[in-house]
């Protein structure tokens, strides 16, 4: 018989990388390995075509880039809030909700927890930004309950939030000899908050400490916002963005800005394998393609493992020429070899 588990279980499920941490009932915290001895991971899933098969943090990556067939999902906390949240794409042969897809991440979490303490923890604290969504309390409170969801759709019975920059501003305060009022910034990968607390040994052992904060606020601004634009003006170019057609006209845009837009991806891959051919299929981006992409490489006759290759290098052209590519939303990502 397992004893039931008497601490919380803290959670910072972010946009780019997810932690988590187990407070005892005393109050003393550590930190949990996700991934050997890593004590943080990507926040990403990769549902494997070949085999099935669902990969998760860094393996998820490390399968996408190898070039295995299947679909690559990233910055998932960014759609909370937003309409995509229940959408459904589909994944190997099965429709799916990008709600449900971040059930799955916190299910793997919570595994992994459980691999750690011994037993399944049933509380926890999940971080959230200030605002999940700017200027919208409506859908903001929509992006809480839906993470709510998701965190007891997985087997947790006790769950509540903590704004990620006072649950940093608690943890700084530990480490202070005296009080001090500090500005706590928190630029993350979808949102950024900042946060005027009061700190100090002697505030800590207080239990309500909503009058220590004296401001909070928070914007909808993040890296893959910064992402977007670097995208936008150093990689759709070779892609044919701003390119003129024959007839001195520019190639329409719509595409590019879907292309560099992590939550608009979700075009299929510019080419596809069949049989010993590698070829484009019809589609507005071979079409426009430079040759000096990747993409023009992959042509009509090459052979089926020239492709695999070939898609391997355009697969680590993107991610490391482009921060936005890993830490995008690729659920356009499904790249195929038949």
């Amino acid at each position: 018989m397992t004893l039931p588990l008497h601490g919380t279980l803290g959670i910072d499920f972010g946009t780019s990388n997810s932690a988590m941490a187990w407070a005892e009932p005393d109050g003393v915290a550590r930190l949990i390995a996700l991934e050997g001895e890593a004590v943080s991971m990507p926040t990403a899933v990769f549902y494997n075509s070949e085999d099935l098969s669902t990969h998760f943090g860094r393996d998820a990556v490390t399968q996408y880039l190898e070039g295995t067939e299947g679909r690559l999902m990233r910055s998932l906390k960014s759609l909370l809030g937003s309409p995509l949240l229940l959408e459904r794409t589909v994944i190997n042969h099965r429709q799916i909700s990008f709600q449900d897809i971040i059930a799955t991440f916190l299910a793997t979490l919570r595994e992994r927890a459980t691999q750690a303490l011994g037993a399944a923890p049933t509380r926890v604290v999940m971080g959230r930004p200030v605002h999940f969504v700017d200027d919208d309390p409506e859908r903001d409170a929509l992006a809480e309950s839906s993470l709510l969801q998701a965190a007891q759709a997985v087997g947790f019975t006790e769950v509540s939030f903590q704004l990620e920059p006072i649950a940093a501003a608690l943890d700084y305060e530990r480490r202070l000899t005296r009080e001090s009022t500090v500005l706590v910034v928190d630029l993350g990968g979808g949102t950024s908050d900042f946060t005027v607390v009061r700190l100090g040994p002697q505030r800590m052992k207080q239990t309500d400490r909503s009058h220590d904060v004296l401001a909070t606020t928070g914007v909808h601004i993040g890296g893959t916002d910064f992402d977007h634009k670097l995208s936008l003006e150093q990689v759709m170019p070779l892609l044919g963005y701003r390119h003129l057609g024959p007839d001195g006209r520019e190639v329409p845009s719509r595409i590019f800005f879907d292309l560099s837009t992590w939550h608009l991806i979700k075009r299929r891959a510019p080419w596809s394998v069949r049989g010993n051919a590698c070829s484009a299929p019809d589609s507005r981006i071979a079409r426009w393609t430079p040759s000096a992409s990747p993409v023009a490489h992959l042509h009509r006759g090459r052979s089926s493992a020239h492709c695999k290759q070939s898609l391997r290098a355009w697969r680590w052209w993107r991610v490391t020429t482009l921060m936005a590519w890993p830490r995008a939303w690729l659920i356009a990502a499904g790249e195929k070899c038949y």
